[in-house]
């Protein structure tokens, strides 16, 4: 196992999206699934990136989750593999469900780079766009909140007991 560090030089979200658009640049994937904030910045949702000018809405920590990554991988690979070599951001919860997806053969991770990212939780939908409404920005409360290790009232019960935040099993780990 290979170990490096990236170097966060004015704040995680932009520091991880420079180290995702460098594997675009230097093209040793096609295309990324992440997270982007909508125009409105009132939720994230999964989007494939094939150009890394375009991660400039990209929130990997964006603390809601629509969709669960692992179904959108699914439906990418359940019929035929990527032909294309596309890395995926996942949380600990999704990359377990992905496992399990594999395992049942709806899912392939042919040509998928798994990119695990240490998770806070996350809030509602319902929560989330009313923080962003009230101008509050939840990845920042959600960072604050773990840095200090203070517990957020308002994540998701599921979130709040999860026994695993860190990612396992994934080709590259983003630990915070």
């Amino acid at each position: 196992m290979t170990n490096a560090r990236l170097e966060v030089k004015s704040d995680e979200k932009t520091s991880i999206n420079a180290f995702l658009g460098s594997l675009l640049a230097q093209r040793l994937v096609d295309a990324i699934l992440v997270p982007q904030e909508v125009s409105s910045n009132l939720s994230a949702f999964q989007t494939l990136v094939t150009d890394s000018a375009k991660l400039s809405n990209a929130n990997p920590l964006a603390p809601v989750m629509p969709v669960n990554s692992a179904l959108a991988v699914s439906s990418l690979t359940m019929l035929t593999p990527s032909r294309r070599k596309i890395a995926v951001v996942l949380r600990s919860c999704e990359m377990r469900a992905l496992t399990e997806l594999v395992k049942l053969k709806q899912a392939s991770l042919e040509n998928i780079i798994t990119i695990g990212i240490d998770c806070f939780g996350t809030y509602s939908v319902e929560d989330y766009k009313n923080m962003a409404l009230q101008k509050e920005k939840p990845a920042e409360r959600v960072l604050s909140k773990a840095k200090h290790g203070i517990e957020d009232e308002k994540l998701r019960s599921a979130c709040r007991y999860c026994e695993y935040p860190a990612p396992l099993n994934t080709d590259i780990i983003i630990g915070m």
